[in-house]
């Protein structure tokens, strides 16, 4: 994104280093079903996260109970 105040000529020439540097960040389909969009660095932050988390499962049954339990 750039901000009204930027030219066309900017505009362009952002887009451009865009354009010839998000390919080497493209995932490979082998390793991501969402591949190319989702980028390298994404689908490392989502593995991180998730294992933060933790299960996934004993989260959803915790999550599930706490909203059975009265208040």
């Amino acid at each position: 994104e750039l901000g009204a105040d930027r030219s066309v000529p900017e505009a362009v020439h952002v887009a451009d280093l865009t354009a010839a540097t998000l390919p080497r960040f493209a995932s490979h389909p082998h390793k991501d079903s969402r591949a190319p969009e989702n980028l390298y660095p994404i689908g490392g932050l989502e593995r991180a996260l998730r294992h933060r988390l933790g299960d996934a499962e004993l989260m959803l049954r915790a999550l599930r109970r706490a909203a059975h339990t009265p208040a």
